[in-house]
Order: structure tokens, then sequence, then C-alpha cells
């Protein structure tokens, strides 16, 4: 709860002016590195903890929810296109940043060393975000 309302209160101080939401998710993605970027070994510790209970399985996806708002804000202005629903877009962009997170949180041990560098996490999630927005297939 102390992390989520961390959150929340970084994403309303740290508006920087910013109305579309492909910016809101980038500062969301922004918001969520640095959060746990500063604090490696809690974040490490608590997802190992946060999975073990299954905390995953059963808990109120609230990352979904935020993530769905914003996308059902890209959905009605036509910043995103029409034919996939705000909560699947929400739902999708969680998974990322959670196997994002998994995979930082490894990262020492595998010697990963592009995620293991201070900043590996908000550039991994900010190129994860562009990914989905953008797509894999050549234009």
């Amino acid at each position: 709860m102390k992390r989520r309302d961390a959150l929340l209160a970084g994403l309303a101080a740290d508006r920087d002016g910013e109305d579309t939401a492909v910016g809101r998710l980038r500062q969301c993605m922004i918001a969520l590195a640095r959060m746990n970027e500063g604090h490696r070994q809690e974040t490490n510790s608590l997802l190992m903890a946060w999975v073990r209970a299954g905390r995953p399985l059963l808990e109120d996806p609230y990352l979904a929810d935020l993530f769905a708002t914003i996308a059902a804000a890209g959905l009605e202005s036509g910043e995103f296109r029409t034919g996939v629903g705000a909560e699947r877009i929400g739902h999708s962009l969680r998974d990322l940043y959670l196997g994002a997170l998994y995979r930082w949180c490894g990262s020492p041990e595998r010697g990963e060393k592009e995620a293991a560098a201070p900043d590996g996490l908000t550039t991994e999630l900010l190129d994860i975000l562009d990914l989905t927005l953008n797509g894999i297939r050549a234009a």
C-alpha cells in the first residue's frame, strides 16, 4: 500500500503538462522504475515475498487498473486504435512491467549488464512501452 500511494503521489506531482495517454504511460513507467531503482534490495525482497504468497494471482490488480484508465483516455481521444479494450491494454502493460521487474531483480546473478545498470529498469520499461505502442512489424 505504501508503494502504491507513493506511485500515485508521484504521478500526480509529475504531470509536466502531459495530456496525452502515451505521455501519461511514459510517466507511469518512469515513476515505477525510479521507485524500484532507488530501493533495489527492498524491491527484490518484496517481490520474492509477494510471489511466494501467491499475491500475483490473488491481489487486486491496481496497476492494471491504472494503466487501463490511461488507455481508456487514449481510446476515447483517438490516440489508440479501437478493437482492443482498455482493460486488456491495462493487463498487458502490467504483465510487461512485472516481467521486466522480475528480470531486473534477478539480473546481477545472471550477468545482464544493461538491466543491472542503475537506470536499467527505466530503460527497459520505456523500450517495452515503445515496442508495445509501435509494434514489431515493419512499416
